[in-house]
């Protein structure tokens, strides 16, 4: 019962940039949402290349979930997140 009270509470407040990332991801390579978020070492294991990056970026930002994040974020900052990502 705690988990789901954790959760909505959650739902509440919003999703943030690593649900927006996710949506992005498994809607532009097939990937389940559970396995984006489930944080594999490195982005490269979800097909993701360098040359990616632009294109997710711009789209994780026009996800409604990323202005929740707590961090305001920008395409450098984006780009920059996901470049790490990417790496592991």
């Amino acid at each position: 019962m705690a988990a789901s009270i954790m959760g909505a509470i959650a739902f509440d407040k919003g999703l943030g940039a690593g649900h927006a990332v996710s949506y992005v991801i498994g809607g532009m390579f097939k990937v389940h949402h559970g396995r984006v978020m489930g944080m594999p070492a490195n982005l490269k294991e979800l097909g993701i290349r360098k040359q990616h990056i632009p294109d997710i970026a711009q789209k994780t930002l026009e996800d409604a979930n990323i202005h929740t994040n707590p961090v305001k974020m920008d395409a450098k900052k984006m780009q920059d997140l996901l470049t790490h990502a990417l790496k592991g």
